[in-house]
């Protein structure tokens, strides 16, 4: 379309030549054709430049529209790639959730299963039992089951076997499960070491109140000897006493010396006793 344009422009203005060559009526005043051919082809190619500036300017434009058209075409194809990213991403959330939820319940059956399983053995009676170790227990029964392993009695005596020194077969019986056997031993860890502190703590009550006791003995026992002191003190005094008046009395003709003598002797005996009392006493503070 624009190379007719240009076309026509050249054929037009070749026409305005020739009529500038041959019609007098038509040429400028004073001027000769080559003046006026010269003027004519610096218009033309002043139009031909005009045109070939509108042409780039209209492909440029052309691209521009095919960009914007390809960039509306990305942008579509985008959002939709990612609507269905994103409708995958909600898919894999969902399957994993369900995933998820089926592994908890096969988890749960498994655990069920070990239950009676476990349960069911106990009593049972083995001809022996094999040991990954190299032991070998003979005439068992089965006490309990556990996580940990089982509890046995056998002829010479009663034994825990964990899991992982049983033969394949037991293990497959049970159940056995690494992890559970790993939380187990920690619970029981736990548990032993809250009945460690308890024994310890009522050990330290006792202990406590032992030395309370001991404590409160021996305030009395020391109250006993003071008291036992204080009353020999007092009964030396009275035989001191009571010699010294039977002196005097022994001096009257009619004298009370005898009865008041049989009276030293009593004194004389319970001093004796009291003095091995205070001695028996004093020992043992």
């Amino acid at each position: 379309m624009i190379g007719l344009l240009m076309a026509t422009m050249v054929l037009l203005g070749f026409g305005c030549l020739f009529m500038f060559a041959y019609e007098p009526n038509v040429q400028g005043e004073g001027r000769n054709i080559q003046a006026i051919i010269r003027d004519q082809s610096s218009e033309i190619n002043t139009l031909s430049d005009q045109l070939n500036a509108r042409e780039k300017l209209l492909e440029k434009e052309s691209v521009r529209r095919v960009e914007a058209q390809s960039f509306v075409l990305t942008k579509t194809s985008l959002e939709k790639n990612t609507q269905l990213v994103a409708n995958a991403r909600q898919k894999i959330a969902d399957l994993g959730g369900a995933i998820s939820v089926k592994s908890q319940e096969f988890e749960d059956y498994k655990n069920s299963y070990r239950q009676r399983a476990r349960s069911a053995a106990k009593g049972e009676a083995l001809p022996e039992i094999k040991t990954l170790d190299g032991m070998t227990y003979k005439n068992v029964i089965l006490k309990e089951v556990t996580a940990v392993g089982i509890q046995i009695s056998h002829e010479d005596g009663i034994k825990r076997i964990p899991f992982d020194l049983l033969p394949g077969a037991l293990q497959e019986r049970f159940q056995y499960d690494p992890n559970q056997k790993e939380e187990a031993l920690k619970r029981e860890a736990a548990e032993q070491s809250v009945h460690d502190a308890a024994v310890d703590l009522s050990n330290k009550d006792l202990q406590g109140q032992a030395e309370k006791k001991k404590e409160a003995a021996r305030m009395a026992l020391t109250q006993q000897y003071s008291e036992s002191k204080k009353l020999l003190q007092q009964k030396e005094a009275e035989i001191h006493a009571l010699e010294a008046a039977i002196a005097v009395e022994r001096r009257k003709k009619v004298s009370r010396a005898p009865a008041m003598e049989e009276r030293l002797a009593d004194k004389k005996v319970e001093f004796s006793a009291l003095r091995d009392r205070v001695a028996r006493l004093k020992s043992q503070l």
